[in-house]
């Protein structure tokens, strides 16, 4: 079994004051009380357009966005790439609702694609739907509802936004990765990453879509579009989570009074992400994964699964992927042992990206939960240090 516990591999690159600014970082996020104070000052400074910028660069924006723009994110690019860990980019502004606004998204995604395009170690692209479509558009597709002849105006619009994106990243060497969202609005999601990958995973895995396992459909819904791709000859491109909207996908539930989408239990959840990686790595002929984890355990077991499945370590076929400034230790520690192993960059400028950090503290519980072990890692590292000065 692989070793995650190695935390000088795990910390090597990180000095002893961004040691100490991980635990303060982390030792709030395991308390719910500091926790909620803290996003609800943040969210008061970026409503109010406090002066915090240089606070929040220092103790948030540096520790997990890679930078203002591309540029600043080479740096952290390549030290990734010396230590055999690839890059999943995301231009990570959010709260866009204008015609204008979701084209400037489009045009965005494509310009990061053109000044990519000679940088390899750049594997993949995020596009979140949303950002490029009304969610009450993407709602009312879910829905099934009719659309007026304006809606279907501005359907048309986002699907082609989308395989604008899509198109211009097959190009260009990168693969496309379409987050996940609310159930309400997930339905038009799956159907514009349905269509695309049958357009353009001929060949290869261009597009995955996002498939959310803390959901009591999902599992079967997998197996649904991996039918349908052996069915129309495509590759799956599929990215395996647990989910980040646990909370209010149960209070909507709550309130309009309809059966919730989540599982009851962890253990149910985690019996379902465990089967998706059974699946996917039992039929790599005709799917390609990205596993988005920050759970020991899943990892571990992705090790499990690809040993007896006599999967190489680095295919390309099988990617695990952590989130920037979260669980250095798998992420370095499974590098270093040859699996295909990438970090999740967002950039964008500090003001903009506030709404996408306050999100992530809001809808990732899931992940803030493994803040724990994240502290319990990092203390372990400073005591190492300590020792040995």
């Amino acid at each position: 079994m692989i070793d995650l516990n190695n935390t000088e591999i795990a910390f090597k690159h990180r000095s002893d004051r961004e040691l100490r600014n991980a635990k303060f970082i982390f030792t709030i996020a395991k308390n719910d009380t500091l926790s909620r104070i803290g996003i609800f000052f943040l969210e008061l400074a970026h409503r109010a357009k406090l002066p915090v910028k240089r606070i929040i660069r220092k103790l948030l924006f540096n520790h997990f966005c890679g930078g203002e723009n591309i540029n600043e994110c080479t740096n952290k690019i390549e030290f990734l790439s010396k230590r055999n860990v690839n890059t999943i980019l995301q231009y990570a502004t959010e709260g866009k609702n204008t015609r204008t606004q979701f084209d400037d998204s489009r045009d965005k995604s494509l310009e990061t694609l053109n000044s990519i395009k000679e940088i390899p170690e750049i594997t993949f692209i995020v596009v979140k739907m949303s950002g490029i479509s009304s969610h009450k558009l993407l709602k009312k597709i879910t829905s099934d509802k009719k659309l007026s002849e304006t809606e279907l105006a501005q359907r048309n619009r986002a699907e082609n936004r989308l395989r604008d994106i899509c198109v211009q990243a097959k190009k260009n060497n990168v693969s496309i990765l379409i987050d996940a969202e609310e159930s309400w609005i997930q339905g038009a999601i799956d159907h514009f990453a349905s269509t695309l990958m049958q357009e353009l995973n001929t060949n290869k895995a261009w597009i995955y879509n996002t498939f959310q396992l803390y959901r009591t459909d999902r599992l079967n819904y997998l197996k649904q579009s991996h039918k349908q791709a052996t069915e129309n000859n495509f590759i799956l491109g599929c990215k395996l989570v647990r989910g980040a909207y646990m909370d209010t996908e149960r209070e909507r539930a709550l309130l309009f009074n309809y059966k919730s989408p989540i599982h009851l239990t962890k253990k149910e959840c985690d019996d379902d992400f465990n089967s998706s990686i059974d699946y996917c790595l039992e039929n790599t002929d005709s799917i390609a994964t990205c596993l988005g984890t920050h759970n020991e355990q899943s990892s571990e077991y992705l090790t499990q699964i690809i040993a007896k499945n006599n999967i190489d370590k680095s295919s390309s076929r099988v990617v695990i992927s952590q989130l920037l400034g979260m669980s250095d230790h798998i992420t370095f520690n499974m590098a270093r042992q040859g699996y295909n192993v990438a970090k999740f960059i967002p950039y964008g400028p500090v003001e903009e990206v506030i709404p996408y950090l306050i999100r992530r503290a809001k809808e990732n519980k899931s992940v803030l939960n493994e803040s724990n072990r994240e502290l319990e890692i990092i203390i372990k590292e400073i005591e190492r240090r300590k020792r040995n000065n």
